[in-house]
């Protein structure tokens, strides 16, 4: 990771914490949907993503996506992380990926809920550890997010 990379990240992260006390699963998955949509559209994840890029153009573009789609809590979360300096456009999106991971488990430890957390993870870990076609389907560049996230609601019987 380039430092450019991880001293956003460490902003983020500390821009995060704050909201973390009034954030739930909602949060954390318009989370895990800008970054979807970031993963999935060249064009804006390189406006977001530019860091010569005007601030008022950045804000306008997720505004414009994400204004009726999530919060308003994520969409200025997400504004404060387009203002930050990202190696690359890939970083912006794994960025969103992680901070929705801790989001996560954030709100599992404040609910003393990270062991039944922990043990669902490991369980769905060694399930598609044990199967080819689970690996290969998780692992599979050419299936979409959207599609892992439904298949992993089907394994574990979550809506």
């Amino acid at each position: 990771m380039a430092s450019s990379t991880r001293q956003a990240l460490q902003a983020a992260t500390a821009a995060l914490t704050p909201l973390l006390k009034k954030a739930d699963l909602k949060f954390a998955e318009e989370l895990f949907s800008i970054g979807v949509a970031l993963s999935t559209s060249i064009q804006l994840r390189n406006i977001l993503s530019d860091p010569s890029g005007a601030e008022k153009a950045k804000h306008g573009a997720l505004n414009a996506v994400f204004g009726k789609k999530v919060s308003k809590e994520a969409v200025a979360f997400a504004q404060t992380l387009s203002g930050l300096r990202w190696s690359k456009g890939g970083d912006l999106v794994t960025a969103f990926e992680q901070l929705g991971v801790y989001t996560v488990a954030s709100i599992a430890a404040a609910g003393k809920d990270l062991s039944t957390l922990e043990g669902e993870l490991f369980s769905v870990q060694q399930l598609i550890d044990s199967d080819e076609d689970l690996q290969q389907a998780f692992s599979s560049r050419q299936a979409s997010t959207e599609s892992k996230v439904e298949l992993i609601k089907k394994l574990t019987g979550k809506k």
